[in-house]
């Protein structure tokens, strides 16, 4: 039993890095054809492909200490973001104020191949082992697979998340996040 626990803390502590800068190889900085990457050639966006139904959103705070890119259907989490979509009201009746493109997205997969419609068994066949698993959503509805991966030295770096959400056994949403370490 020992020996298992002991096991078990040196897989979950090397998926969480210890500043050794080799990202592990789940990582994936690419979903739907947009990188988690914030420069002027990678601005804020939101995009509406009316065809899936889909939103793509990339979204920064901090100065580009937190950065995020997400795939989903969810209205809420593309309103939150700051985005108009038409038909839809806030709850919390902020105005929103960034406009969504209306165009195709290229693909509804990420860099790494795991496509909206998975099977969490596929994910973890091409990715390994989450960092965690848990259900989320407020029937618990939703089957949640995180990577995580902690690349900080001298308490500077980053903190790596890739989420895939699952319903019914079927991938729903992707979202990748970056963030500073320490944060803003």
């Amino acid at each position: 039993m020992a020996n298992a626990m002991l096991i078990s803390a040196l897989i979950v502590g090397s998926l969480m890095g210890s500043g050794s800068g080799k990202a592990p190889t789940w990582l994936d900085l690419k979903v739907a054809g947009y990188a988690l990457k914030f420069d002027d050639q990678n601005p804020m966006i939101g995009v509406h492909d009316a065809k899936s139904g889909f939103y793509l959103v990339r979204g920064v705070e901090c100065d580009g200490a937190h950065l995020r890119v997400t795939l989903t259907r969810d209205r809420k989490i593309v309103s939150d973001e700051g985005y108009r979509i038409p038909g839809y009201k806030p709850v919390d009746g902020i105005e929103r104020y960034l406009t969504l493109k209306e165009k195709p997205l290229s693909t509804l997969s990420t860099g790494k191949g795991i496509k909206i419609g998975d099977s969490p068994q596929r994910v973890r066949t091409l990715l390994g082992a989450a960092t965690k698993t848990q259900k989320t959503g407020s029937r618990k509805q939703f089957d949640e697979m995180t990577y995580f991966w902690r690349d900080v030295k001298n308490g500077e770096g980053w903190e790596w998340t890739n989420t895939y959400t699952f319903k019914g056994g079927k991938l729903i949403e992707i979202s990748f996040n970056r963030e500073a370490v320490p944060g803003c």
